[in-house]
């Protein structure tokens, strides 16, 4: 029976449309900012569990999780965190146009929020298949890249972010 309902679960994640996505996972005020950026750049959309085609990496994570233990509200492409650890929630999302084999946008944007129509950082971060957003075990920086691979890390450098795509040693 818990199988089922795992089962369940996951197809409705998968299958519900997603466009308010970033309700379960941001608060009110960095859902609001992400929504104006949308309206505002009406060709994309967020990208959802479907665009990355990684259910089971997705339910990894929220059962098990990474080093912080499970995420039982994850989403793979919306990430909110202290990321230049000043005490106010940022927010990293991913974007995408569509298409058959959707490509990403990464979107980065700064609490207070003094403009959301210039994130502090915006990068394309290519195919989404198998690609999420994750916390990074090093800082509280995002990090894009297939789960349990090598990935990006983007690091606040002044007003916007750098990436680092080195592997470790």
């Amino acid at each position: 029976m818990k199988a089922f309902g795992a089962v369940l679960c996951i197809l409705a994640c998968l299958c519900a449309p997603r466009p308010d996505a970033a309700a379960a996972v941001v608060g009110t005020r960095e859902r609001a900012v992400l929504e104006a950026w949308l309206r505002r750049n009406p060709t994309f959309r967020l990208a959802t569990p479907i665009d990355c085609d990684c259910a089971a990496g997705i339910q990894r994570m929220r059962a098990v999780g990474s080093f912080d233990g499970p995420i039982p509200e994850y989403e793979p492409y919306m990430l909110e965190g202290d990321f230049r650890s000043d005490g106010r929630k940022d927010v990293a999302v991913i974007v995408t146009v569509g298409g058959k084999a959707p490509e990403g946008t990464l979107l980065i944007f700064d609490a207070p929020f003094p403009n959301a129509n210039r994130p502090a950082f915006t990068g394309k971060v290519g195919s989404l298949r198998g690609v999420a957003l994750f916390k990074s075990p090093k800082g509280p920086w995002p990090v894009v890249g297939e789960f349990e691979s090598e990935a990006c890390v983007y690091m606040p450098a002044g007003k916007t972010y750098v990436a680092d795509c080195a592997p470790d040693d």
